[in-house]
């Protein structure tokens, strides 16, 4: 998974975040190692790095990721974000704050959870959000068609370097995160 360090606010300025998009968490005693990727609400990003309490996947080994997020994350992430104040609502709906979106790999699985707390499952091997989230994705589908052999890493870099060209919301440095066990991110300037 990999992220860009721009804050865009509504009159399009841009601000060098100090902190990635992109981190990992871990549960189960530091068995299972989560990614997560933000956009939108930098406020909801920090409290699911800083405060969010994952589930136990071990506890549930019988059950597929959807599920255990459907039926128990959603509920801890709202609760989360509302007690912490990045949540908003509308015509009673909870939504999280600025059009927020969430990018989770765990377990080998892409997901994404839309502002509305949808769970999203993902059956391509890839994926993107946010304001370059579409440039990005489609150099991850021509890479993925055409040059399947380029290393991750690779490929992560590509797409991201294509919504930096494109958009100028996008920008270094470029954090790259990996669901391996023990391995550092890398930052590229």
């Amino acid at each position: 998974m990999g992220g860009d360090a721009a804050a865009v606010n509504e009159y399009h300025a841009v601000e060098i975040y100090s902190q990635s998009k992109v981190f990992e968490r871990y549960s189960d005693n530091r068995k299972i190692k989560w990614l997560f990727g933000f956009a939108g609400s930098f406020r909801v990003g920090q409290v699911i790095k800083y405060k969010l309490l994952l589930p136990s996947l071990l506890k549930h080994p019988k059950k597929d990721i959807e599920e255990i997020l459907v039926c128990s994350f959603v509920d801890t992430i709202r609760k989360c974000l509302k007690k912490a104040g990045a949540l908003k609502e509308n015509d009673g709906v909870d939504s999280m704050a600025s059009d927020a979106s969430i990018l989770i790999g765990v377990t080998g699985q892409l997901i994404i959870l839309d502002q509305e707390f949808q769970v999203i499952p993902l059956e391509k091997p890839y994926a993107s959000i946010g304001i370059g989230g579409d440039y990005a994705m489609g150099s991850l589908c021509s890479i993925n068609q055409y040059a399947a052999n380029i290393d991750p890493v690779r490929r992560l870099v590509l797409a991201l370097d294509a919504s930096h060209t494109h958009n100028a919301g996008i920008q270094k440095p470029f954090t790259i995160i990996t669901t391996e066990l023990g391995k550092k991110p890398l930052v590229i300037t």
